[in-house]
C-alpha cells in the first residue's frame, strides 16, 4: 500500500459493499466507454498550512494553494515519512510570482498533525 494511502487510512479496517467499491473505482478506471476522470480534489489529502493549502495529488506530486488570493501552483514534489512531509519546490520558471509567496510562507519540511501542516524548524 502506498505511503499516501497508509497515511489516509492508517490502521483502521474498512469494509465497503461491492457497489460502493465500484462507485469508488469508476473515477480511476472509467465507466463503460467513458474514460477515467481521476478523483475529485475534495477526496485527495490536503493540509492547512498557515495561509497555504498543501494538496497531495498522488504518491509524489503535490500542488500548493494560496486561497486568500485564489492562486495555486503545481509542480511540487514531496516525500511523506511518518508525520514529516518534505517538499521540493519547482524552479522559478514554474513558480513565477508564486515563488515569492512560497519563499515567505512555505518551507521544505512540515510536520503533519491531522489535517494541519506546521513548518518544522
Amino acid at each position: 500500500m502506498s505511503k499516501l494511502l497508509n497515511k489516509l487510512l492508517g490502521k483502521k479496517k474498512y469494509q465497503i459493499t461491492p457497489i460502493e467499491l465500484v462507485k469508488w473505482a469508476e473515477p480511476l478506471f472509467g465507466e463503460g466507454e467513458k474514460p477515467a476522470e481521476g478523483f475529485p480534489e475534495a477526496l485527495v489529502a490536503s493540509y492547512e498550512a498557515g495561509g497555504l493549502v498543501l494538496v497531495l495529488l498522488d504518491d509524489t506530486n503535490m500542488k500548493v494553494k494560496y486561497p486568500e488570493y485564489g492562486m495555486e501552483r503545481d509542480g511540487f514534489t514531496y516525500v511523506l515519512d511518518g508525520d514529516t512531509l518534505t517538499v521540493t519546490a519547482p524552479g522559478e520558471d514554474v513558480l513565477g510570482a508564486f515563488g515569492q509567496i512560497w519563499t515567505a510562507m512555505g518551507g521544505e519540511t512540515w510536520t503533519i498533525d491531522g489535517s494541519t501542516a506546521t513548518k518544522a524548524g
